[in-house]
């Protein structure tokens, strides 16, 4: 999600992107702030953008079939969100 909103960011200076999360972090990460990052040698999302997504597609039968550690990664960021917010 990061790398394809920052590509639309950049390319002609802004395209429509749409995406398309598959774990539940990504989901959560998708549909907040439009932050797009991607990591360099020197640091961790050190190049980016601001860019919104035209629309997030979430399917939440994807979360079937995610492990225990995803599923709890993806709440702390749910409760991460909530609390910045």
């Amino acid at each position: 999600g990061d790398l394809s909103g920052f590509v639309a960011s950049t390319y002609l200076r802004g395209v429509p992107v749409f995406q398309v999360p598959t774990s539940m972090m990504a989901m959560v990460d998708s549909s907040v702030g439009g932050k797009t990052a991607v990591n360099v040698p020197a640091g961790k999302n050190l190049i980016g953008a601001f860019h919104q997504p035209r629309r997030v597609f979430v399917d939440t039968d994807l979360l079937k079939s995610l492990g225990r550690r995803e599923i709890a990664e993806g709440l702390a960021e749910v409760v991460k969100m909530g609390v910045i917010r």
